[in-house]
């Protein structure tokens, strides 16, 4: 019996997926932005494993579950702006992050400190706009212009788009802007808009390669999603439907090489990793991991990393596992992304901070707790910044505090643009900082 219920209940929520759980995600964009970087929207390895839990407590005790606390959705409170405002620089206070290499506190050596380089600058719906950095600045995408940013606060270039719900994905000189759950997609090199189109069903998530061929997860009708490759000219070259497994994500590397995660149910949850040539109809080869949702999936030359509810894994373009991170124990709450491709992964282990820093090998390079679960986190060049309400806090990788800024309204997020540069993101403002040496304010 209770395994005939757990069976009829995840292929209801399996049923969702193409339709509802999207537009579920779409609602709720605070949720969906601790995911990071390369597919935020996805939830459903929240939703299902509290489904399964709740299952399977029903089956013991036959009583009705509710949410945990620790669990729920909480809705976002608008914060109220406070423009004009000056922003201090306050004496910084440890926020106890503990390295893995030593069992002492992380230390306040307080060599930097955080200088506004312009005032506040007004942007409305700031906190739901899309950020990448590019080139030599930051990008930021609403649902009417693409900006460009240099580092001294300065509007380089805007372009006018129209794309509800925008995501935002870079990969060396191109960007790709698509209206997720809509047809809309357009790319850009720089500031020149070279593709324009609509794709022929509704988009749910996508990718490009530096090359700029670009790869969606498309829903179909009778199918349980599809995939389709435009080239850089905006023309569709491939397309493949999925009947009994439901399309999560897709990557495709600078050789046209296609992965596509997958994810479907037998006596419980597994997900599979398809490769795929867009010059043949058929799998090349495919992987499958039990008890497993992978949500997230990018080409790191050519080496897949897949991000999953449980594990990080990475593959060769041949399908060949390389190395597995675990991390079965602990909720992964976002992801970023390093120009060396080291991966920041911060975690949320039984309401304690932990903060974990991986490289392409997939060896641990550091880690380190803090007293307070971060909003948002960001790595560069081997640096760490992190939010918590109104703070911002600069680290080395040993959890040594550098500099801590104290903004005078809740902080949403905070990006590097190098590494000394960052964006600040406000409800509806931005703020440009710099960090300096201590010595040049004396």
């Amino acid at each position: 019996m209770r395994k005939l219920i757990t069976i009829l209940l995840v292929i209801l929520i399996l049923a969702g997926i193409g339709t509802g759980g999207w537009f579920y995600i779409k609602a709720n964009p605070q949720i969906a932005d601790t995911y990071i970087a390369n597919f935020k929207e996805n939830l459903f390895n929240l939703r299902l494993e509290y489904e399964r839990k709740k299952i399977e407590k029903q089956a013991v005790s036959n009583e009705p579950e509710t949410i945990p606390v620790n669990q729920s959705v909480q809705p976002e409170i608008e914060q109220t702006e406070e423009p004009n405002e000056t922003q201090q620089v306050i004496p910084v206070q440890s926020p106890q992050a503990i390295p893995t290499q030593s069992p002492r506190v992380g230390e306040d050596i307080v060599t930097k400190v955080f200088y506004p380089v312009s005032n506040p600058i007004a942007l409305k719906g700031a906190a739901n706009c899309k950020y990448a950095k590019y080139s030599d600045g930051i990008l930021c995408v609403s649902e009417s212009t693409v900006d460009f940013y240099t580092a001294d606060a300065k509007l380089k270039w805007s372009r006018a788009i129209q794309i509800s719900n925008p995501v935002l994905k870079v990969n060396g000189n191109y960007i790709l802007i698509f209206e997720q759950g809509g047809k809309k997609f357009t790319v850009f090199e720089k500031n020149t808009e070279i593709i324009k189109t609509e794709t022929s069903e509704i988009i749910l998530n996508g990718n490009i390669s530096a090359n700029a061929d670009i790869a969606f997860v498309t829903e179909k009708p009778y199918y349980q999603g599809a995939v389709c490759v435009y080239n850089s000219s905006g023309e569709e070259i491939f397309s493949r439907s999925f009947g009994s497994e439901n399309v999560i994500a897709v990557a495709i590397s600078d050789s046209r090489r296609v992965a596509v995660a997958l994810m479907s149910l037998r006596t419980q949850i597994y997900s599979k990793l398809v490769f795929l040539d867009v010059n043949k109809s058929d799998e090349d080869v495919s992987v499958e991991y039990d008890d497993t949702l992978i949500y997230d999936i990018d080409f790191s030359k050519n080496n897949l990393i897949a991000f999953a509810d449980n594990r990080m894994i990475s593959l060769s373009s041949g399908g060949r596992e390389q190395w597995v991170n675990d991390y079965t124990e602990k909720k992964l709450m976002h992801y970023s992304k390093d120009v060396a491709d080291i991966r920041l992964l911060m975690f949320d282990n039984n309401n304690n901070a932990e903060m974990s820093v991986i490289s392409n090998s997939g060896r641990e390079k550091s880690k380190m707790q803090t007293d307070v679960i971060p909003d948002f986190s960001d790595i560069c060049d081997g640096n760490i910044i992190y939010n918590n309400a109104r703070n911002l806090i600069f680290t080395r990788l040993n959890g040594d505090v550098d500099a801590k800024y104290t903004a005078s309204r809740d902080i949403q997020k905070a990006y590097f643009i190098d590494k000394d540069n960052i964006l600040v993101v406000y409800n509806q403002s931005i703020e440009f900082l710099r960090l300096k040496r201590k010595e040049s304010e004396e």
